[in-house]
């Protein structure tokens, strides 16, 4: 029953940052303003810290978006020892865009609009962009359904409740649930500053494990041609959709 009730009170944990990214900070202005507000709002949480707004998150928004110029980050996956890069991100202030190796939606950022395309698909939409929107979806890709976030300020509150491993070679600590809550089994994080490289998750149905890996942004020099010649191919509609729809919370 302990568990049970643990389990139940972190999904409401995870249920709240839809009530709170939907409810604040709404249309906060340009691609700066809106770091800062963040930056300002995980500051001022030190007196009253939440599950997803606690002072620690500054260092990795600043890690994200105020240490390099231009920034590219690597997104890998790891099935049976195998491991493979899915997702690259290239972003620099007011600008995000995604190359996909494999199936999902790519993304060039141009002028006020956004265009997105599925991989091998010959259409795509083009939408405007919105620079909050930018910002909300490069912390949601570096950290799915706020997850990590959430599982950190947990172990931070609650370290009994998780066994903890030194990886010295990757420079992060794992922190694997002695309780594995709906499937996720571990988070890798670096501490000093945060960072949160990872997680160990195993489908319930399929009972398949697998890791996803988040590298620190490096700098980038220029958009791949990949991406270019791929958006070439495509042709885009004008629609009302926007970034939020891929952002799905647990």
């Amino acid at each position: 029953m302990a568990g049970v009730m643990r389990n139940r009170s972190i999904m409401k944990i995870i249920v709240s940052i839809v009530l709170f990214i939907g409810c604040t900070w709404v249309y906060a202005g340009e691609w700066n303003e809106q770091i800062t507000l963040y930056l300002d709002a995980y500051e001022k949480s030190a007196a009253d810290p939440k599950p997803i707004v606690y002072p620690k998150l500054g260092e990795r928004i600043k890690g994200l978006f105020l240490t390099n110029e231009t920034n590219h980050i690597l997104i890998k996956n790891q099935e049976k020892h195998q491991i493979k890069v899915v997702t690259e991100l290239f972003y620099k202030s007011g600008e995000l865009h995604i190359l996909q190796h494999g199936v999902g939606w790519n993304m060039f950022t141009k002028g006020e609009y956004i265009y997105e395309w599925k991989t091998g698909e010959k259409t795509g939409f083009k939408i405007k962009r919105n620079e909050k929107d930018l910002v909300d979806y490069i912390l949601y890709i570096t950290d799915p359904s706020y997850i990590m976030t959430s599982l950190y300020d947990e172990y931070s509150r609650n370290p009994t409740n998780y066994i903890v491993l030194e990886n010295k070679e990757e420079n992060w600590k794992e922190l694997s649930l002695k309780e594995p809550l709906y499937g996720f089994e571990a988070i890798y994080v670096n501490e000093e500053p945060l960072w949160f490289y990872g997680f160990r998750v195993t489908n319930p149905r399929s009972k398949t494990t697998s890791s996803l890996y988040i590298d620190k942004p490096i700098e980038y020099k220029r958009i791949p041609e990949e991406l270019v010649e791929a958006m070439k191919k495509v042709e885009f509609s004008d629609s009302e959709l926007t970034l939020r729809r891929h952002m799905v919370y647990l």
